[in-house]
């Protein structure tokens, strides 16, 4: 009785195990809303004579102006990013701090409006960075 009872249960099993549901589809779910990827770019490069030295505040600032991808929807709306070309192809985002020696550390960030970008560097010392020939990367995300 007992062999017909484990034989049973084994057959019910595998008569179980081996049974295919078709899967029940629901209906279609609504379109959802229009994403946006108009994310644009640019690269801004300076050259020496861009850099203008402020002795009161004690860095330098570079510039850009007719910046049209920084609209004013850009600026309330928006994301605005700028990356910093450090030699290689290498790009880091900023703000940026980088250690130019075991005590003086150059800080490099950067403030925007509609149409215009300006960069600014100083060094912990107070000294006049003399920045040259930079390339930043600006990316914003309407």
């Amino acid at each position: 009785m007992k062999i017909k009872t484990l034989i049973a249960v084994c057959v019910m099993a595998l008569a179980l195990s081996s049974c295919k549901k078709e899967p029940i589809k629901g209906d279609k779910g609504d379109t959802g809303a229009t994403g946006n990827a108009n994310v644009k770019s640019i690269t801004l490069t300076s050259s020496v004579g861009s850099w203008a030295w402020d002795g009161s505040n004690y860095w330098s600032s570079a510039t850009w102006t007719n910046v049209s991808m920084l609209s004013s929807d850009v600026v309330n709306n928006g994301a605005v990013m700028l990356y910093q070309n450090i030699g290689n192809g290498i790009f880091m985002a900023l703000p940026l701090s980088i250690n130019i020696t075991s005590t003086v550390q150059e800080n490099t960030n950067f403030a925007y409006n509609a149409n215009q970008i300006t960069v600014f560097i100083e060094r912990t010392n107070l000294a006049n960075p003399n920045p040259s020939n930079l390339t930043f990367k600006l990316v914003c995300i309407p």
